[in-house]
């Protein structure tokens, strides 16, 4: 390759983002890359419509949406929620802790 050609070839920049299905290949632009290199989980959050906490909490369940009820105990509940499991970031949010189990009188 010549310098000319070089300089005038297109350069692609891809991530792969971590999602419960196991990732997902992102084009980025330049300014995008440098986002990306200076926090990975917050860049794959804000793609995916999250916050960096939600993230990180999604990744961390497999994208299942637990009950939102407390224990006796006082703590929260860790069912899965009937249709919870492997869900979209979108979907996930929408339901998780948002919606009970069977056992706590939901579906």
């Amino acid at each position: 390759m010549t310098k000319k050609t070089i300089n005038s070839a297109e350069i692609e920049y891809v991530a792969t983002l971590t999602n419960v299905y196991g990732g997902e290949y992102v084009s980025l632009t330049e300014q995008e890359v440098a986002e990306y290199k200076r926090d990975p989980d917050g860049f794959a959050a804000k793609h995916f419509g999250l916050t960096r906490d939600e993230y990180q909490e999604w990744i961390e369940c497999g994208g299942e949406a637990k009950c939102g009820a407390k224990t006796k105990a006082g703590k929260l509940c860790g069912n899965t929620l009937k249709g919870g499991s492997q869900l979209s970031a979108e979907e996930w949010k929408a339901r998780h802790r948002s919606e009970y189990c069977s056992t706590h009188g939901g579906e």
